[in-house]
């Protein structure tokens, strides 16, 4: 097992983001308010811990120290492994996120927990679990909830089941995203179930012909997610706690009654009287006690503006998504308080989500930028995180077909292909339709009837180009490629157009604002473009944390789409160039997107690919000039056409 603090964690992520740089023990040491003694000692503590799997952290007097390894294989497990623990958990580095988790934890537990099992789990001494534990009690008070004791058993919470959920929902433990890139699926799992629940509880209030309010409407969808949780979890609604149902509240009882019974067909539950007796409670009591909402109208309305400037930017129209908005309402209320208080959340995935989902991550910027305008200091972590909330929406609107059917052509019968079909439909959450033909049975008009056509033929791939080729036992790397094609990425020139020799800059560039300036000149008298783009680019710059997407590489960009076509520029400095204060740039790069286009965006897709690539975040070494850039991004991207 993989035992570091989760300060030896980020020292080891410092190696990994710059892990062609040298890093000194006194900028580890400033960044960490340490003395160099300590950063020593973590380091020795690293180095022993990644020795098993070919990592070393290596001393070069005069330069720094560096990060070494024999097996990219193994480097990237032991990265996944040391980060893994410390994602799940939310990071427990801070007080405010081991109080949420403590609530959170506590309240859906049905037996006595030790102390010394949740210092452990926390990974904190017991002295410090204790004064959590103070601060988790304050906060249980306000919702007539307790921690009670018992010797040799350990602690639990005591208190009303309607309080509880009252309590989740209020500290917004349902509205923090859990990350976890090793399973994509997870990313989606609470926004698909709160969109079930949406369609059954609009559907019933539309049946009934029984007007609200949107807030009302999303603030029940609340509800009703929570109590399908907690009824999951086997906790559950006292009968006693809903025996003095008034007669006021009967001509609400068929809705809520309609709700909870479709919802426990839905969710193979049980249904339970006092669980649609609560929720008519709920519904009848939206008219009176509107201060009690856990999305508010200020909220509400905060969202709804700042999709529609995003609209404005991408075009691409994500009001009318009600989970989408449910969930950024809830994720919102307590980013607010934690900015106000200067207790932003880390993301340890912060790298992993801006290398694989850009485009989400640069829809949640312009998010931020609306709802905190001017205000340079909201975290790259803190936009990370809702970031999440966009990745299902981007890719929707970016991907080519409403409809996405995909045909297989091979020599197997139908169910030999449940395991490639099953990798296709867990890995693709886009694709609708899977059919399987023989190559006799094949014919030429199925291209058109189909989104995508794959084969694990040589032969029938080389004979239509349009057909891609993928092995029987389906691979990451064949995911990608048929994904791409999903995306109406089809042709290799998709992506080498976008690069152009007049669009590449090698040689001196002494710091971040001349290599910027640099590349926005060069764009500008190539492209004929006017003083718009540059002021564009240089907003953008500003009102980002940070342009620095790890693996040595930037990525500046206008703040919206404004040039006529997309492209990519290239700068390759003589030296590595300090960026940010923690990042240093071995290779920049401006992209613009085309306006008025949306499928334009699928650019951040392809571009996704080159930065993670290890062929190309080492080019900085290698590339001498355009061509042999030219080469090395053609050798990439063609094995994906």
């Amino acid at each position: 097992m993989i035992i570091l603090t989760p300060r030896q964690v980020r020292i080891f992520l410092d190696f990994y983001n710059n892990s062609e740089e040298y890093i000194s023990l006194s900028f580890l040491a400033d960044k960490y308010n340490l003395t160099t003694r300590t950063i020593q000692s973590d380091i020795a503590e690293i180095r022993e811990t990644a020795q098993s799997y070919g990592i070393d952290i290596i001393a070069y007097p005069g330069k720094g120290i560096k990060l070494t390894y024999e097996s990219s294989e193994l480097f990237e497990q032991f990265y996944q492994l040391t980060t893994r623990k410390l994602n799940s958990s939310s990071e427990f580095s801070d007080q405010n996120s081991r109080v949420k988790f403590l609530i959170n934890y506590l309240i859906n537990q049905n037996t006595y927990v030790k102390s010394s099992d949740l210092a452990d789990l926390l990974f904190i001494s017991r002295s410090r679990l204790s004064s959590d534990l103070k601060l988790v009690r304050k906060h249980f008070e306000k919702y007539d909830l307790e921690i009670i004791s018992k010797p040799s058993h350990g602690i639990m919470v005591s208190g009303d089941e309607a309080n509880k959920r009252f309590c989740l929902i209020k500290e917004s433990i349902y509205a923090h995203p859990i990350i976890n890139l090793d399973n994509s699926e997870s990313l989606h799992t609470q926004s698909v179930d709160i969109n079930l629940i949406g369609d059954i509880v609009t559907d019933a209030f539309f049946r009934n012909k029984y007007k609200i309010s949107e807030i009302v409407l999303q603030n029940l969808i609340v509800h009703v997610y929570v109590a399908i949780t907690r009824i999951r979890n086997k906790h559950r609604l006292d009968d006693e706690e809903m025996s003095t149902i008034q007669s006021n509240y009967y001509h609400v009882h068929k809705i809520a009654e309609e709700i909870m019974v479709e919802c426990s067909k839905r969710f193979s539950l049980p249904v339970l009287q006092a669980e649609i007796d609560y929720l008519a409670i709920n519904i009848y009591g939206k008219k009176e006690f509107d201060d009690e909402d856990y999305i508010t109208s200020q909220i509400n309305d905060m969202i709804f503006g700042a999709l529609e400037n995003l609209n404005t930017i991408y075009n691409m129209d994500f009001t009318n998504e009600l989970d989408l908005r449910i969930s950024l309402g809830l994720h919102l209320t307590p980013l607010l308080i934690r900015v106000k208080n200067n207790m932003q959340f880390d993301n340890l995935s912060l790298l992993n989500i801006k290398q694989i989902y850009p485009l989400a991550y640069n829809i949640a910027t312009d998010f931020i930028s609306y709802i905190f305008p001017g205000n340079n200091h909201i975290t790259e972590d803190e936009i990370s995180y809702i970031a999440v909330h966009f990745i299902t929406y981007a890719e929707r609107e970016i991907t080519s077909q409403s409809k996405n059917n995909i045909l297989i052509i091979c020599p197997y019968r139908l169910s030999d292909t449940f395991l490639m079909r099953q990798k296709i439909l867990r890995d693709i959450s886009s694709v609708k339709q899977i059919d399987v033909v023989s190559e006799s049975s094949f014919e030429f008009d199925d291209l058109d009837r189909y989104t995508v056509v794959i084969t694990t033929e040589k032969h029938i791939a080389e004979k239509y180009p349009e057909i891609r080729l993928v092995n029987y036992f389906i691979d990451n790397f064949d995911i990608k490629k048929i994904d791409f094609a999903l995306r109406g990425l089809t042709h290799l020139e998709d992506i080498l157009s976008k690069f152009d020799k007049k669009l590449f800059y090698k040689g001196p560039g002494k710091s971040k604002k001349a290599i910027t300036d640099t590349l926005i000149t060069l764009v500008s008298d190539a492209l004929q473009l006017d003083d718009s783009f540059a002021k564009s680019v240089l907003n953008h710059e500003e009102k980002t944390p940070s342009s620095f997407f790890g693996n040595g590489i930037a990525i500046l960009h206008p703040e919206e789409p404004i040039t006529e076509t997309s492209f990519i520029a290239v700068a390759i400095p003589d030296n590595s160039i300090q960026w940010d204060y923690e990042s240093r740039a071995n290779i920049v790069l401006l992209m613009s997107i085309e306006k008025n286009n949306p499928k334009a965006f699928r650019l951040w897709s392809l571009l996704a690919e080159l930065i993670t690539n290890e062929e190309f975040v080492n080019s900085h070494s290698t590339v001498k000039n355009y061509e042999d850039l030219e080469v090395i991004v053609n050798s990439i991207y063609s094995k994906l056409f």
